[in-house]
């Protein structure tokens, strides 16, 4: 699964120090704002955090399928004489690539549940633990790994951060408006611009993908990101602003600034019409986060 990834044994990545680089380009990401690795199986999470005593190994997370086929039918045996029948088997000749060389009949049933975890750690973390461990080096050398011992708990939302919706509420609470002066006639044509905006974000609620803007859409549009980074946006405040020398919505994804034409339509279809060709004209213009 993609939210499940452990790393794989290859020398020529590693004598190439791959992991090293992969370990400096995670840390400068999270470190400037950017998203983190979400990738990750929970057992390389844990190894990267704690090391080998923090691993809780999952058969889920075995990358071969096969394996882990055999693995979980292992585990569902409700016999000694399955159980041993198993591991005495061609089959499972693996298990000694796993460190369990005991001959079958010393194994007792009661440790099932032990050489299934042995064998699923094996292939999710002992069998590339070079390639971690470098991987780690690399977090290390921009002091990312400070950081992760001292704040353990705020880190680690970088590599599992909880799933957060992108709803028009949560666009629309995250961009404050700069406006013009109560009473001015500025600020009543910037007040019916924001009307319309916040009914352009609740029409894309469940807009799938197609030829209308997601809500996903509008984010990487107004960020640069589909989703908000596992650290936050720091200290930058995300605004609304109004401009008199534009034709078009404009954004600013360093100063997370939208900013809208002061004359911009407020009769609906014509607003959608110029909004959708502002964000689907800029996809592919510049790199998502």
């Amino acid at each position: 699964p993609p939210d499940r990834r452990v790393l794989r044994h290859n020398t020529t990545a590693f004598q190439e120090e791959l992991y090293l680089f992969i370990g400096k380009i995670i840390a400068l990401s999270i470190l400037h704002g950017g998203p983190g690795p979400v990738f990750f199986a929970p057992v390389v999470v844990d190894y990267l955090f704690g090391g080998i005593t923090m691993v809780k190994p999952c058969v889920e997370d075995v990358p071969d399928p096969l394996l882990q086929s055999k693995l979980r039918k292992l585990a569902s045996v409700n016999s000694e004489e399955q159980f041993r029948s198993l591991l005495s088997s061609e089959e499972y000749e693996f298990r000694y690539d796993c460190g369990i060389s005991k001959p079958s009949g010393r194994i007792p049933f009661s440790d099932k549940v032990k050489v299934v975890e042995a064998m699923s750690l094996h292939y999710c973390v002992l069998a590339s633990l070079a390639e971690l461990e470098q991987l780690r080096r690399g977090l290390a050398m921009q002091k990312f790994s400070t950081l992760m011992e001292a704040f353990p708990e705020i880190v680690h939302k970088a590599f599992n951060p909880p799933e957060r919706k992108i709803s028009s509420s949560f666009i629309q609470d995250l961009f404050v408006p700069r406006l013009s002066p109560v009473g001015s006639n500025k600020r009543e044509v910037e007040e019916a611009v924001l009307i319309i905006w916040i009914r352009y974000l609740q029409k894309l609620e469940g807009q799938e993908d197609g030829d209308t803007p997601t809500l996903k859409d509008v984010m990487t549009f107004l960020t640069g990101s589909d989703s908000v980074p596992p650290l936050g946006f720091g200290d930058v405040q995300p605004t609304i602003r109004f401009d008199p020398d534009i034709l078009l919505p404009t954004v600013s994804t360093c100063a997370l600034t939208l900013c809208f034409p002061l004359n911009f339509p407020t009769e609906f279809d014509k607003f959608k019409e110029k909004m959708d060709f502002a964000i689907l004209g800029s996809q592919g213009f510049f790199g998502q986060l």
